[in-house]
């Protein structure tokens, strides 16, 4: 079950890469970067802490 949920992760990122010209590795990364900048950091810290 976990390695289909990773394969379909996978296979999104593969298509946003293959639809926007990007490496698929670069469409993950703006994801995150993304996420993280726009959560401000005591949020996280109180997610992380519960």
């Amino acid at each position: 079950m976990a390695l289909s949920v990773l394969g379909l992760l996978l296979r999104i990122l593969a298509f946003g890469g293959a639809l926007h010209g990007l490496h698929p590795l670069a469409v993950g990364a703006k994801f995150f970067v993304d996420t993280i900048r726009g959560i401000p950091m005591l949020v996280i810290i109180l997610y992380i802490w519960i």
